[in-house]
């Protein structure tokens, strides 16, 4: 699925529960966790999300762009988890 903005949300009754409209170019790849635009942090690098690959709008939209292309109908995105990141939030805020 692929949406140009859509509306996300999860982690309902937690904590770090999320609702956030107008997601932009957002690409799931796995179930419920999608590749897209993040217009709410800059904080590019370090662990932000609850799985997804945040990426800045100008990169989501290139991404969308170049996978909606006539010639790319079967392309492949890898996506690859470098293992804990390091991050200066304080504990509480660490996912």
């Amino acid at each position: 699925e692929r949406y140009e903005a859509t509306r996300m949300s999860g982690a309902s009754g937690q904590i770090d529960f999320y609702f956030i409209e107008e997601v932009p170019y957002v690409m799931y790849f796995n179930g419920d966790v999608a590749l897209h635009g993040t217009y709410w942090h800059d904080r590019f690098g370090y662990r932000q999300s609850h799985g997804c690959v945040n990426l800045s709008i100008m990169d989501s939209w290139w991404l969308y762009q170049w996978t909606q292309a006539e010639d790319y109908q079967d392309a492949y995105v890898y996506v690859y988890s470098s293992g804990d990141y390091r991050s200066d939030l304080p504990n509480w805020a660490r996912r």
